[in-house]
Parts: C-alpha cells; sequence; structure tokens
C-alpha cells in the first residue's frame, strides 16, 4: 500500500507551450519598463532583455545545483543587471511593483490545466492517499501557482504545496521530496513521485527512496544505463496515471 502521491507541475499537472513562455517574458519586460520609467528610469528593450535573459541563466546555474533562490532575490538580479544598485535605490514601492508585474505575467499568459487533472486528483483521493505537490518554480513564484490552482479547484487536493524558490532547493535534489513527505508524514518507501521529466522527477524520487511514473512526452529518456533514471511506471498521459497506481499495488 502507498502513503503519498506527489506530483510535478509543469506539464504534469499544467500544460504549457513555448508560446506562452515567450509571451510572458515579452509581458514582464513590457510592463517592468512601463513602471520603471514612471519611475524616471529608461532603458531601451535591448538593455532590458539583455538583463533578463542573464537572470535566467544565473537562475538556471543555481538550479543545475539542485538549489534555488526566492522569488524576490530573482527580480533583485534582474534590476541590478539593469544598472549596479537599481533595486536598492528605486525603493520599496517601486520594487514590489515591479515583483507584482514580473509575478503577475503568468496570469496574463497562463499555461492550462490538464483535461483530466481534476478527475485524475479526486480519484486518487478517493483511492485514500495523501497527495502533495513538488515543483521547481522557474520564473514565476509559488505563491502564483498557489494562487492558479485555487482558481482553477485544484488546491484543495493538495496536503503539502512545495515550491522551489521557497525552499530554496529544486529537483532533482532528495531533500525536497524528504521535506514533502515529512510535513505530510509519508514514508519514502511507501510513496510514488509523478512527473514529466527524468531529470528532475524520475531521478529525483529515485534518489528519495520513492517509485516514479513517468509521464512521457515531454523530456528525453536519459541514461538507461543508470537505474536511477529508469521510471518504475511509463504512462502516455496524466489520465492514466490511477490504473497504473492500481496495477503498482498489485
Amino acid at each position: 500500500m502507498f502513503d503519498v502521491i506527489t506530483f510535478d507541475l509543469w506539464q504534469t499537472l499544467l500544460i504549457d507551450s513555448l508560446g506562452h513562455g515567450i509571451r510572458r517574458g515579452e509581458l514582464r519586460l513590457s510592463g517592468v519598463k512601463d513602471e520603471l520609467s514612471k519611475a524616471g528610469k529608461t532603458y531601451s528593450e535591448s538593455e532590458l532583455t539583455e538583463a533578463y535573459s542573464e537572470c535566467i541563466t544565473q537562475c538556471r546555474s543555481l538550479r543545475s545545483d539542485n538549489r534555488d533562490m526566492h522569488f524576490d532575490r530573482q527580480v533583485k538580479i534582474f534590476l541590478d543587471l539593469l544598472e549596479p544598485d537599481l533595486s536598492e535605490t528605486l525603493g520599496k514601492r517601486v520594487f514590489d511593483s515591479v515583483t507584482e508585474i514580473y509575478s503577475d505575467a503568468f496570469f496574463l499568459s497562463p499555461p492550462v490545466l490538464h483535461d483530466n487533472c481534476l478527475e485524475v486528483l479526486s480519484k486518487i483521493k478517493d483511492m485514500g492517499l495523501k497527495i502533495a505537490l513538488i515543483s521547481n518554480t522557474g520564473m514565476t513564484p509559488g505563491v502564483a501557482f498557489r494562487r492558479f490552482l485555487r482558481e482553477t479547484g485544484a488546491l484543495d487536493f493538495f496536503e503539502e504545496t512545495v515550491f522551489s524558490d521557497e525552499e530554496l532547493l529544486s529537483k532533482p535534489s532528495p531533500e525536497i521530496f524528504h521535506r514533502t513527505l515529512l510535513r505530510v508524514e509519508g514514508r519514502a518507501s511507501m510513496s510514488v513521485h509523478v512527473g514529466d521529466s527524468i531529470q528532475h522527477d524520475v531521478l529525483g524520487a529515485h534518489l528519495a527512496g520513492m517509485k516514479a511514473i513517468w509521464i512521457e512526452g515531454f523530456s528525453e529518456r536519459g541514461d538507461l544505463s543508470d537505474p536511477k533514471m529508469v521510471p518504475d511506471v511509463t504512462v502516455a498521459d496524466l489520465a492514466q496515471v490511477p490504473d497504473a497506481l492500481v496495477d503498482m499495488l498489485g
């Protein structure tokens, strides 16, 4: 019997496209440009784009080491790349406004909830299993994801929602999985993680001592010579996860 089922978010429960991601970036930069202009700071589109790209690079570098940063720090890095100490000289009101614009771009070009998300979560809940969420956050903070999940009716299914920008850890760190299980009183050996990424979800779950269900189609299979990179079960779609869990239970 399993104790807990944990889910990834991106391309697992939420389905996104490259176009939406690009649009969110454009909305962030245009909104920030207008806000900074009101504060007497004018920057070209190329300057904003260069700072944004470098900020993304620095964030990805940190996450490649299984760590992450608070969302406010990410915004601070972006602003200070535009101009040294800009985040300080702007003052709290403008900084908070820029942070809100940066975050709320997610809602102006949002992903969509998987068509079967609520049905799948309901079925798993009816199986008597605890459900938790473990997600790397990228350029959007965990607080925005919780709001989106609440507005779409998914949040109440989760005992715990864990985001990398709040934990300062990113998948595949086993510690972010262990923290989640501790909070829901789950045992790694009796828990299963579901996600689309071999590198982040399957490897992370196995390093934490959990089973892993991989939703194929969004990432490469990875190094099959490493048993920790091989999912316990592979499914083609989120809708197949409840039946996969039943099969795993035997």
